[in-house]
């Protein structure tokens, strides 16, 4: 029983002892990072101004010479803080210019560093500061992991559409991450029109959701040109095609002929024939009035308010939508046009 008591007495003692050192090691520890933190600020509230005066004015200072651990974190957060606030192509090249010359190896080096955190951040601030002289290294990168975190191969292809690679649409559509659409649609939307022409001319050839996104991007930006590519998708077998390119072809107002616009708003689908009247909204033909009428009366709500939109856009639509109030036998069409006329009255 005295031999029992006795280890527990040592085993306790021993954790006890354990802990201390814990206890004193991590309270070293914080207490030289805060050391090391209060200098690192202290470092860039002295130098705010010089920093400030060589991307605005051009002033060199020997004190921006990241010479120590210190000197060095302190000068890469503030030019991240200007980063955000740099405007205009001399300020921006001051800043490439002075990242690429105190930078550039240690980014180099970090790129491959065993820590997925020290990776991001190089990353992010290869984008910050506007390093294109490193994207060659990046996409070396790229090639050389066999495993690549969704988060890393996101922002490499972020690098390089905004410094737009020749390799961006190969690796864009040999990437095997499920990014999510509104990723796909951040990197298309910043493409260069050369790049985005380059997955026009294969659309056809494309998995489903880059063609979702590029009539997006189409209806979005305008391209006028892309007018047939959409008209062509009208008859697709895939409805989300059809419901996006009509969705696309509103923004671009392009009219369609009766028959064509008449088979989309007799759809089964209500989001194709939302769209339709979009269309209509967007385009005012008259003849494209009796069909709208006919949707006054559609048994989806959003698809009647579309509908009284759209009449609400001609220049005579009081009128029309006063005339429905008063003469439609639908109550669905009378409640909707009244409710137009309130609005915009």
């Amino acid at each position: 029983m005295g031999n029992i008591i006795f280890y527990l007495i040592f085993v306790i003692t021993f954790l006890l002892f354990l802990l201390s050192i814990l206890f004193l090691y991590l309270t070293i520890r914080k207490a030289i990072e805060n050391h090391i933190r209060r200098k690192i600020d202290a470092y860039k509230e002295e130098n705010r101004d010089h920093l400030f005066r060589y991307l605005y004015k051009g002033e060199s200072s020997r004190q921006l010479l990241p010479d120590t651990y210190v000197k060095y974190v302190a000068i890469e957060e503030l030019l991240n803080e200007f980063a955000n606030v740099v405007e205009g192509v001399d300020l921006e090249k001051r800043m490439q210019s002075f990242a690429e010359m105190y930078f550039l190896e240690r980014y180099k080096s970090n790129l491959y560093h065993r820590r997925w955190s020290i990776r991001m951040n190089v990353l992010y601030n290869i984008e910050s500061f506007r390093m294109k002289s490193l994207l060659d290294e990046v996409v070396r990168f790229y090639h050389s992991k066999t495993i690549l975190s969704e988060a890393e191969a996101v922002q490499i292809l972020k690098l390089m559409v905004k410094f737009d690679h020749p390799e961006l649409a190969n690796l864009l559509l040999s990437n095997k991450h499920d990014f999510s659409e509104f990723v796909y649609r951040l990197l298309f939307s910043n493409m260069a029109n050369d790049t985005l022409d380059e997955f026009l001319e294969k659309f056809y050839k494309l998995p489903l959701k880059f063609k979702l996104i590029i009539i997006d991007i189409v209806g979005i930006e305008n391209r006028h040109e892309c007018n047939q590519l959409l008209i062509a998708q009208l008859i697709d077998e895939n409805d989300e095609i059809r419901i996006r390119s009509l969705k696309a072809l509103s923004y671009l107002s392009t009219p369609l002929t009766q028959e064509e616009l008449k088979r989309h708003l007799e759809s089964e689908s209500y989001e194709e024939r939302l769209m339709a009247l979009k269309i209509c909204a967007s385009v005012r033909k008259k003849e494209y009035i009796p069909l709208i009428i006919e949707r006054m009366s559609d048994g989806i709500f959003v698809v009647r308010q579309q509908a009284g939109q759209a009449i609400s856009r001609y220049p005579n639509g009081a009128e029309l939508l006063k005339e429905i109030s008063l003469q439609s036998h639908d109550q669905f069409a009378r409640d909707m046009a009244l409710e137009w006329l309130e609005k915009g009255s």
